[in-house]
């Protein structure tokens, strides 16, 4: 199935995210259906496992409207449902960290985009 999603070229969320916890731009970086790459080239390897993400975000995106309708909290909670799939990952990261890995590359939502687009998995 193909999700909606909307490429940015020469953006700075790669670059600025990139030096604030890697030491250099990221080759993509992924916020719900945008995927921001730092240059007009586009690496076809790099847009599968980033198209992986927007996958991820629409599908907790879903489980989070359910929730919301079964549940219905309030509104508020209806509105910050896109919001699902960055405290997913967060959570995610520090399941991977409980376990004695890396917070991004023992991420299991990373583990799972990089199996897809044919990159080793640690």
């Amino acid at each position: 199935m193909t999700f909606p999603y909307f490429i940015v070229r020469n953006s700075w969320p790669p670059v600025f995210f990139g030096k604030l916890f890697s030491h250099g731009p990221f080759h993509a970086w992924t916020l719900g259906p945008w995927i921001f790459f730092p240059t007009d080239h586009v690496e076809p390897r790099v847009l599968v496992h980033e198209r992986v993400h927007v996958k991820q975000f629409y599908l907790s995106w879903a489980v989070a409207l359910v929730a919301w309708a079964v549940f219905r909290p309030s509104w508020l909670w209806l509105v910050l449902t896109p919001l699902a799939f960055p405290w997913a990952y967060v959570l995610a990261g520090f399941y991977a960290m409980f376990r004695g890995r890396d917070w991004y590359h023992g991420n299991p939502f990373e583990r799972a985009a990089r199996r897809v687009a044919g990159e080793p998995v640690e």
